[in-house]
């Protein structure tokens, strides 16, 4: 459950970091009911109802409270309104949710630099790696979102009168919306430079990334980049480590697809664990567990430092 010599051995050498949503939070998360707040919050509203879309139903989901909420005070749904609002500014209020204001360093990506130069794959639309984007390659499969671009003036303006294109966010955006990926997706330049780079890297390292699996099936939205890089593994090998608070899933969906081939686990949250490391004890204790060939010391230090985090 805490391979940390795997761990060692994958930052101190070039690797492959494939790097989810776990990987930057709690600094940047998505809340549905954040993008349901600022959008009604506005009172403003298109005269034209907009039609459900998978888009749309991503990033807003239905809520069955609003409409009983509304039956009860006898009022309109928030639903109702929500219908009136461009899909256009729906992502706009999304994306400022994943992209810093200005570019910033925290712990969950400042710790990459006590790594080895190495490859980072990021599936997150947010801007927290640019900090580290000369001691590392960033690659950005998805797109990434312009902190910016979103909260300057005139975004601010048009947003507040929902004049917000399609043409904008097909212009400005560029990204890889969170529905099911397009089988050309491995087309996309970094995908390429991963393909070239990828037979120099020594481990594959997930952060905080199931490859989009829905939380009501085993289903992922990212199976053509999940594929690809099953195909790279099978091509070239490499010992691959997951780090997760419940990494189970894509362990076992490696396992199965690399013919049982073994996949370590650093059962952590990548932001406790990046922590942990930048106090120093992480490395204070390594020494002490490697002059006594165990790690087991270094597994209560840290639980304990991630008891303290939480409370």
């Amino acid at each position: 459950m805490f391979n940390w010599q795997i761990f060692c051995y994958a930052t101190t050498s070039p690797s492959l970091f494939v790097l989810g949503a776990g990987a930057s939070m709690p600094t940047i998360k998505s809340d549905p009911s954040v993008i349901r707040e600022k959008i009604l919050g506005n009172g403003i509203y298109d005269v034209n109802i907009h039609s459900s879309t998978l888009i749309r139903d991503r990033l807003l989901p239905y809520d069955d409270k609003a409409d009983i909420e509304a039956f009860q005070t006898q009022t309109i749904s928030t639903n109702e309104l929500a219908a009136h609002i461009p899909t256009s500014a729906i992502e706009v209020i999304y994306a400022r949710q994943l992209a810093a204001r200005e570019a910033i360093i925290c712990d969950q990506y400042e710790v990459f630099l006590k790594f080895r130069r190495s490859v980072l794959f990021i599936f997150n639309y947010d801007n927290l790696a640019d900090q580290i984007s000369s001691h590392h390659v960033c690659l950005y499969p998805h797109g990434k979102f312009d902190g910016k671009l979103l909260y300057s003036d005139s975004v601010e303006r048009a947003l507040s009168y929902l004049a917000i294109g399609d043409s904008f966010v097909e212009r400005s955006f560029r990204y890889h919306p969170p529905i099911p990926e397009h089988p050309g997706i491995t087309n996309r330049l970094a995908y390429r430079h991963l393909k070239t780079c990828y037979e120099s890297l020594k481990f594959v390292v997930f952060i905080g990334y199931s490859f989009g699996k829905n939380k009501n099936n085993d289903l992922m939205d990212d199976i053509e980049s999940f594929e690809m890089i099953v195909d790279l593994l099978k091509w070239r090998p490499k010992p691959v480590l997951i780090i997760d608070p419940s990494p189970e899933y894509l362990s076992a969906r490696l396992e199965s697809c690399l013919n049982g081939a073994p996949v370590y686990i650093l059962r952590c949250k990548w932001n406790v664990l990046a922590s942990f490391i930048l106090s120093g004890a992480f490395y204070l204790v390594l020494d002490n567990c490697k002059k006594q060939g165990n790690t087991k010391e270094l597994t209560n230090l840290y639980l304990m430092y991630e008891s303290q985090e939480i409370l």
